[in-house]
């Protein structure tokens, strides 16, 4: 994985600028996976929560599906991205979607939580969707990193994949995923930090200690390019669609869209670390332009979510 260190800049610009080590995994979409052992079915409990960094080759698999995490068989769960949707499924069932879309080839933190009535899905830290699920998993058979058994393959890199028997608040995910975890943490019950760097083998950083067997290729590990958090500049440079400022900030933010999104229908949500709705808007000012009024807001961190012909982009800023 990677570790990761914060500062912030007296001229108001806040930023997490991401110091990368350790390694991934990158799959090359046609042949390689991981196959991970499902003693006595401990990766089905009643309530969970998947996480994983993610990075496509292609924003469009050639098997129509990026089958992230699986069951083997049918009955069991997997995550996937089909259509630019993070998708969680009941193998051979029925499945839910993300309400957001991962339509690039950037690195991307997914999480995805169940609790046997209803399905939640994250990206890069902040709560996209809450849908009705009520559905058990149960299988008999493994579970793969990168494919479904033997077919339908990701291309691309992985890194971080964490399976908890609990479902993570959205606080949690929020102060974990910039994070690499020591492996101990309540309720975590496979931990793949993906460092090994060497062989066929995927360690588990978690007291189950479920080793993995990587199938076809002994050398897929990378040296991990995962960043977690953009600066305002490297949000223009990334995605060039909003900046935020000035930030931190107090009394008021000003959100300003690039040019090229005033023709467009947009939708732009604020939300807490809670996951919690503060603000939502879909009009601008006359310089393209949004000024919010934040003085009654509580200090913390919050996220900016701009929705744009169904592709979401997010971005984060502080209240002092």
């Amino acid at each position: 994985m990677k570790t990761f260190f914060m500062s912030i800049f007296i001229c108001s610009t806040f930023s997490l600028n991401a110091q990368n080590f350790g390694n991934a995994v990158k799959l090359n979409g046609s042949s390689n996976y991981i196959t991970v052992p499902n003693v006595n079915n401990f990766l089905e409990p009643a309530a969970f929560t998947f996480e994983c960094w993610s990075k496509r080759s292609t924003s469009v698999s050639q098997f129509g599906k990026d089958r992230i995490w699986m069951s083997i068989n049918s009955g069991g769960w997997g995550v996937f991205i089909e259509g630019n949707l993070v998708k969680l499924t009941k193998v051979g069932n029925s499945e839910r979607s993300s309400v957001g879309t991962i339509a690039d080839t950037l690195w991307h933190h997914i999480a995805v939580t169940h609790d046997g009535t209803d399905v939640k899905f994250y990206i890069d830290g902040v709560i996209d969707t809450t849908m009705a699920y009520p559905i058990l998993f149960a299988s008999t058979g493994n579970y793969s990193i990168g494919s479904r058994g033997t077919g339908e393959f990701y291309g691309g890199t992985l890194d971080e994949v964490r399976i908890w028997n609990k479902v993570k608040t959205p606080a949690e995910i929020a102060a974990q995923y910039c994070m690499e975890l020591v492996g101990n943490e309540t309720g975590l019950i496979s931990y793949y930090k993906m460092n090994e760097g060497a062989g066929m083998v995927v360690g588990d950083a978690s007291p189950s200690a479920n080793t993995d067997a990587i199938t076809d290729g002994n050398n897929l590990w990378v040296v991990s390019s995962a960043t977690c958090g953009l600066s305002i500049n490297d949000v223009i440079a990334e995605n060039s669609m909003f900046r935020i400022f000035p930030n931190p900030a107090s009394n008021f933010i000003t959100i300003k869209l690039n040019e090229r999104l005033v023709s467009k229908s947009f939708k732009l949500q604020l939300f807490d670390l809670m996951g919690r709705e503060v603000f939502s808007s879909n009009k601008l000012n006359s310089n393209n332009s949004l000024q919010i009024e934040t003085s009654s807001f509580a200090k913390g961190v919050y996220f900016a979510k701009l929705t744009v012909d169904g592709n979401s982009h997010q971005s984060k800023f502080v209240i002092e």
